[in-house]
């Protein structure tokens, strides 16, 4: 059974390379998985509850994680490596704003396969308040 798309509001776990004590952290606020073609991408939306920007965020999910190390010639070796990798780069986070992002394969397009379902949406958020 398929369930596209899927969509999931989600607390995720963050990555900040520098950060003031008590500054709210972004949060994802969407996450849809799509199907477009033969592919999947990943559409959402960040909020930065911030009085401070944030730059350089990068939203990170794996797709077809629980194909890594996997030994299964019909995914492909990309697929088996890297788990159907997603990344949208977000270049500017304005505080208080929200931003709608798409996340692509970042090695190759992250393939539609008949067996099976992608694994749920877990994103990984890495970013630097701005100067």
């Amino acid at each position: 059974m398929r369930l596209l798309p899927l969509l999931a509001i989600v607390v995720s776990p963050f990555v900040l390379s520098t950060c003031n004590k008590g500054e709210p952290i972004p949060k994802i606020v969407k996450n849809e998985l799509v199907k477009v073609g033969n592919e999947y991408r990943v559409k959402g939306a960040i909020h930065n509850p911030s009085k401070q920007p944030m730059q350089d965020v990068k939203v990170r999910y794996l797709v077809w994680g629980k194909l890594i190390g996997k030994d299964i010639n019909a995914y492909g070796s990309i697929t088996d490596r890297e788990g159907g990798e997603a990344i949208a780069e977000i270049n500017y986070l304005p505080p208080g704003s929200i931003v709608e992002f798409t996340a692509i394969g970042t090695a190759q397009p992250i393939p539609v396969y008949t067996e099976g379902d992608p694994d749920p949406l877990v994103p990984e958020v890495a970013a630097k308040w701005a100067k």
